[in-house]
């Protein structure tokens, strides 16, 4: 029966799609972030729905007569140049498997939907469509996660459906990341119901996210909270039910929640922690040997016999920054760097020009959004994943809305002025 519902959704938003690509734009959005196929039972878990959804997609954007921009942006610029460079350097992989070729697969398509999206997507609902399609998808996951640790007093770990997401420490950066996607949403809710049922998403999103046992997402969520406090101009506003949370999650979490947080400190003894640095360490070697870096795949015997202190410990880098540094090397990394620095750039752009209450309030959230990813970032191999890309996307329509307003508030505002009296002139 799910598998069934399933079918008739997606068939529907393809029908959709063919008329009005935002809709198939937030249809791929959705089935990315979410991948609700792999929580069906049946025929729904192998269906090529990514597929079909993108071809519907680039249907509606053939044949539909709407409104379509590609903002000039320079996250967009970068992304593409950063595209282009893992083109380029992917002849010179340092292993040739069938895995490095499916990552590359794997990462074009995101790539290019990226881009993709941007297209049909450009009025200031669709910014918001975005975010709240990409905030439900994951949320779904903090909602279920949450009263799943609630149930059974915080003693499994919460993992996700699928996709980028379906390892615990994974699910718990997404969710730390659309917190304050959320927290948007909640703050600019009209109704008192609303508000209320918003907050209590964020409120089991938190529990989820800490009962992924996940120390990554523990010193994301730190990270977050001081850039909030830093950046928000709503800070005592959710200060003391945040307070709260914190309170009683750190009450009800079990004494195996806090041996393992504990181990943050003594990494040094950790075998997890040493086989990051490890694998670090290979990114690093890889990256001084090899201009172009060695490509998507280097978690092969023959990679570690050459560059790792300790060739018996196999793991992939766990840090987006290593991640990016040993598949496409000091140049690679430094474009990586620079499409986020602009994007959080473009927040304050938003933050600083726009007149509008909810423009400010979104360029915030999307930027401690960010802050979040920047951090928990840090031991996760989710260089590539969908959702930071999204963010990314969202805020460059949104400052390109906020531009196009500004000449005609500009204008306004200088005839105004020449026909305001001036003293000692006659008019």
């Amino acid at each position: 029966m799910r598998d069934i519902a399933l079918a008739l959704i997606i068939a529907g938003l393809m029908l959709l799609a063919l008329k009005r690509p935002w809709i198939g734009a937030l249809a791929w959005v959705w089935v990315s972030s979410m991948s609700p196929h792999r929580m069906a039972f049946g025929f729904m878990v192998e269906a090529p729905v990514a597929q079909v959804v993108a071809l519907a997609l680039l249907a509606g954007l053939l044949f539909s007569k709407e409104h379509k921009s590609f903002p000039n942006a320079v996250p967009i610029k970068l992304m593409i140049v950063f595209t282009a460079w893992m083109c380029i350097g992917f002849p010179f992989s340092i292993v040739d498997s069938k895995e490095n070729y499916y990552q590359l697969e794997k990462v074009l398509k995101i790539m290019v939907l990226n881009l993709v999206i941007l297209v049909p997507l450009y009025t200031r609902k669709h910014v918001d469509y975005l975010i709240a399609t990409v905030a439900a998808s994951i949320g779904f996951f903090g909602v279920k996660g949450g009263v799943f640790a609630l149930m059974t007093g915080g003693a499994y770990q919460v993992r996700g459906g699928g996709g980028f997401i379906e390892p615990n420490n994974e699910l718990a950066l997404a969710l730390i990341m659309v917190i304050p996607l959320i927290l948007y949403f909640a703050l600019s809710a009209k109704r008192r119901w609303l508000q209320y049922g918003l907050f209590g998403v964020i409120f089991l999103t938190s529990v989820a996210a800490v009962s992924s046992q996940s120390r990554g997402a523990l010193v994301a969520i730190l990270a977050m909270w001081a850039a909030f406090l830093i950046r928000s101009t709503n800070r005592w506003r959710v200060f003391v039910p945040t307070l709260l949370t914190a309170i009683f999650i750190a009450a009800f979490m079990p004494d195996t929640w806090w041996t393992r947080m504990g181990t943050i400190a003594t990494f040094e003894t950790d075998g997890s922690a040493l086989g990051r640095i490890n694998a670090w360490q290979v990114s690093w070697n890889v990256a001084t040997h090899h201009f172009f870096g060695g490509g998507f795949y280097l978690e092969d015997q023959s990679v570690f016999n050459r560059f790792a202190p300790d060739p018996t410990f196999i793991a992939v880098a766990h840090s987006i920054y290593f991640q990016i540094l040993g598949h496409h090397g000091f140049v690679g990394l430094a474009i990586y760097l620079l499409m986020w620095f602009f994007t959080l750039r473009t927040c304050s752009w938003v933050y600083r020009n726009s007149s509008s209450a909810e423009d400010k309030q979104l360029a915030r959230m999307a930027e401690i959004s960010l802050v979040g990813f920047a951090t928990g970032g840090a031991f996760l191999s989710l260089a590539y994943y969908d959702a930071p890309y999204y963010i990314m996307i969202a805020m460059v329509i949104l400052r390109y809305k906020v531009m196009q307003n500004k000449p005609a508030v500009s204008a306004a505002a200088g005839s105004a002025q020449r026909s305001a009296p001036v003293p000692g002139r006659l008019n």
